[in-house]
Order: C-alpha cells, then sequence, then structure tokens
C-alpha cells in the first residue's frame, strides 16, 4: 500500500488528502495518541518529499512534524535518530516500532527559525551565527555509529540508474559513470577521518533556535568522511570563499589542515550530490517547480565548470551539457 500511495502522491498539487493518505494517517494517529497519551487538535499536511511526506500536527498545543514513510526499500536514518537521541536533532516524542504497517517519526517543532527564513547567506559573519554551526556540526562529526568508511556507497547511491529515463531531457546524467569511476579512483577510504555526515545540510534543513542550532532530514546520513560534508555544506549553504575562510578559522588546525586535502575529491562529490538533486526533482515533481530546478541545476554546472577536465568529456556531450545550463540561465 504504500508503494501504491508513492506512486499516487502527486496526483493533486493541493493539500488535499488522498483516500490512501487518510487511511494511513488514523493508522499514525491513532499510534501517536496512544504513546503520549494526548489528543491530535489538528492535522495538515507540511510539505512532500520523494521518499516521505511531513504532517504538522498540534498535540495539547504543540507543534510537532510527523513524517511518515513512502519508500520502505530504501534506508531512512530514523532507527538511529530516535534510538541515540542526539542534542542537534529535535526532540522525538513518538516513533513507529519496525513491525507497524506504516514507518513514521514524530517530533517537536524547536522555537527558532530555519535557515531558508534567514537568508539565502546564512553563514555571513553579520549574522553571528557561525560559530554555532561550526560547534553543532562538529559535535556530529565526532559521532562514530559504525567503524567501517561509508563515503563510496553514499556516493553511489546519488547516482540511480533509472535517471538514465530522462538523459534526452538532462543531459548530466550520461556523466554518472564516469564519475563514479573517477570518485573511486581518487578516494581513499579512512576510517579516522569519518563520522555521521549529514549530507543535505541544505537551507531548510537547519533551524537557528537563537542559542543552537538544530537539524532535520537525516535520510541521507552515514558514517562517512567529514571533509566531504563540510565541503558540501560551503555550497547548499552558499558560502563565498571570504565567508568559508572565517569558519574554517574557528575549526581545530588539524581539522583544517585535513579539509584542503579533500577539496578536489569533494568537487566531484558534490556534482554528483547536485545532479541527484535534479533528478529528484524533476522525476519527483516534473517541472511544477521550476525555481528550485533552476537552482540544483545552477549549482551543477558551477561543479562541472571546476570538474570537465577530469572526467574527459565527449565533445559531443560537452555540447549538450553546455546548451542544457544555457537553456536555464
Amino acid at each position: 500500500m504504500e508503494r501504491q500511495r508513492n506512486h499516487l502522491q502527486f496526483v493533486k498539487t493541493d493539500k488535499t488528502l488522498l483516500p490512501i493518505e487518510e487511511e494511513f494517517l488514523l493508522s499514525v494517529k491513532n499510534k501517536i495518541e496512544s504513546q503520549t497519551g494526548e489528543k491530535i487538535l489538528k492535522w495538515e499536511k507540511y510539505y512532500t518529499h520523494p521518499i516521505y511526506d511531513c504532517f504538522l500536527i498540534n498535540v495539547n498545543n504543540r507543534p510537532l512534524l510527523t513524517k511518515v514513510n513512502l519508500s520502505p526499500d530504501l534506508p531512512n536514518f530514523w532507527k538511529e535518530l530516535w534510538d541515540n537521541k542526539f542534542e542537534f536533532h529535535p526532540n522525538i516524542i513518538c516513533h513507529s516500532d519496525e513491525l507497524d504497517e506504516f514507518q513514521f517519526i514524530c517530533f517537536e517543532v524547536p522555537k527558532g527559525i530555519f535557515f531558508s527564513d534567514i537568508s539565502n547567506y546564512p553563514l555571513n559573519k553579520k549574522l553571528d551565527i557561525q560559530r554555532h554551526f561550526v560547534s553543532t556540526i562538529d559535535s556530529m562529526h565526532k559521532i562514530k555509529l559504525l567503524n567501517t568508511d561509508n563515503t563510496l556507497s553514499t556516493f553511489d547511491s546519488m547516482l540511480p540508474r533509472e535517471s538514465m529515463s530522462v538523459f534526452k531531457t538532462y543531459p548530466v546524467v550520461s556523466l554518472f559513470a564516469s564519475a563514479k569511476i573517477l570518485f573511486k579512483k581518487i578516494y581513499k577510504p579512512n576510517i579516522d577521518h569519518c563520522g555521521l555526515c549529514h549530507f543535505d545540510l541544505a537551507l531548510e534543513n537547519i533551524i537557528y533556535t537563537g542559542t543552537d542550532i538544530k537539524l532535520i532530514n537525516f535520510e541521507y546520513a552515514a558514517n562517512a568522511n567529514i571533509y566531504l560534508d563540510i565541503w558540501l555544506a560551503k555550497e547548499t549553504l552558499n558560502c563565498s570563499d571570504l565567508v568559508f575562510d572565517n569558519i574554517t578559522e574557528l575549526m581545530s588546525k588539524d581539522t583544517k589542515k585535513v579539509l584542503y586535502e579533500y577539496k578536489d575529491t569533494a568537487e566531484l562529490f558534490n556534482f554528483g550530490y547536485f545532479n541527484s538533486k535534479i533528478l529528484a526533482e524533476y522525476m519527483t515533481f516534473g517541472l511544477r517547480n521550476p525555481v528550485k530546478l533552476k537552482y540544483w541545476i545552477n549549482k551543477s554546472e558551477i561543479c562541472y565548470l571546476k570538474i570537465q577536465d577530469k572526467l574527459f568529456v565527449d565533445k559531443s556531450i560537452d555540447k549538450l551539457i553546455r546548451d542544457f545550463y544555457y537553456l536555464w540561465h
């Protein structure tokens, strides 16, 4: 039934619930009320994501976010969140059990403001958030949930095979195979450089409370290379080189030294990430949100210009890709 819902989730573009949505929401609602002992007063769709739906609910005048899994075949990191109760994640008040038909996680909405509502450049020194951000990321990266480096498998997951179905519309897909091969050649697994990585530190996934920072949406998290996570955050949070230099000054000397050793590798990693964002957006929503598509495409172009010589792109493919970027300017 969840797979059916995943297929039908974009039949409607407004907040009207499909019958199948109402069914799994009733199941989740009953579970939350049973675990909290409180009555849900209000329930509305907050946003839709390719692998989950997110609902804003009101329990005893407390705003809570509930995420319901739409893709049961994909890992989502929710169990790690509720098992470990990380300080940098909002307080989880309820969650599904492994045997429940519908998997969900429900957490408090912290009092604060999303980075996306503060600025497109939230780490600018004038906003005085840099130190809070570095402290939060450092505490996350110090956590080792596994004794393995899962960076390569994370990179592989960014480049799905089904993306080839949109090659004619998005020619950047043609570079995925080359990017995989090159990344595997240049990246050397190193467990000493690994920790808990978010790998999706976009503006809408970070909340500033005024005294600290809370991170949400850990679906793509992994025990992997923390320096690649930092370089990716530089791009997703729109940090200029000057701003990034300010941020690295708040890091330890050892961290800063190793960080720059991964700069070239990070450019390739980021290229895979941004192209994955393009494809996820298009294959899920089509052209309904051209502003967001353009944002990810512009990010992809910046990466492409940095690594094109490393990929040895065929001239005809290169022209297709450049024409594609040009059309979205």
